[in-house]
């Protein structure tokens, strides 16, 4: 956690030196997602003018992530809702992943992505990045999905760390 919101830039106690791209490369996505009172098009783009995305191209990342489905229940993207009281906690996280999705960073960090959903859409969640050229970092992953990654890094209490290669895929 404490990695996670240092590279975010949250949090700046402790020592050493982290090296990222800038912001804009870069989504984070928190193990609790916050989905603002507003309309599910502005919780799933961003401001501005490289938030005007076409609906077609949100239903296809909704889809691809299993939730297209949600679109009825919240009655379109356009309508008002405090989305947190109407979707699950799982829900909630694969429409944060829809929007580090549609966002299309070079980079997303996930923060215990697996806390809200289970192993297959964890899984899933974890191809679909791969699948649109985005690279992951998961923070606190599940033995269970090391087939999704190339690499794992642990880190302990003390400082010291380990980097281990994984099999190719």
């Amino acid at each position: 956690m404490a990695l996670f919101r240092a590279t975010a830039g949250i949090w700046d106690s402790g020592e050493g030196r982290i090296i990222r791209p800038g912001l804009d490369a870069i989504h984070f996505l928190p193990e609790r997602p916050y989905l603002p009172f507003g309309t599910l098009r502005e919780c799933l783009l961003r401001t501005g003018p490289e938030g005007v995305v076409e609906e077609t191209q949100i239903r296809s990342v909704l889809r691809a992530l299993g939730i297209e489905g949600l679109l009825e229940r919240a009655g379109g993207l356009d309508v008002e809702k405090d989305w947190g009281e109407v979707f699950s906690l799982g829900e909630q996280q694969l429409l944060a992943v829809a929007r580090v999705l549609l966002a299309a960073p070079q980079f997303a960090f996930l923060d215990r992505v697996g806390t809200a959903l289970d192993a297959e859409p964890v899984a899933l969640v974890l191809k679909v990045l791969s699948e649109n050229a985005i690279t992951y970092i998961v923070f606190k992953a599940v033995a269970d999905e090391a087939r999704y990654f190339d690499a794992t890094l642990d880190i302990a209490g003390d400082g010291t760390w380990r980097w281990k290669l994984l099999a190719d895929r």
